[in-house]
């Protein structure tokens, strides 16, 4: 295409929306992140919260479930 000034030049061939967005990515090719986990395996806080209970805030759990608190 020239792009000259003065030259009021139409192209011959208007191309569709899809046509021209593809012809954005011409040429680029993307590069997706990789991803290490080097985190310790996830915990259930929750089965964790619940060994740490002494058996009397175990009962006092199970009596407040069942009347309430």
């Amino acid at each position: 295409m020239d792009i000259t000034p003065g030259k009021n030049e139409v192209p011959a061939k208007k191309a569709s929306n899809i046509e021209g967005f593809m012809h954005m990515f011409d040429g680029i090719h993307f590069s997706f992140p990789t991803y290490k986990h080097d985190h310790p395996p996830v915990i259930n806080v929750n089965e964790e919260y619940e060994e740490k209970l002494t058996l009397g805030q175990r009962i006092a759990d199970s009596v407040a479930s069942g009347m309430g608190s």
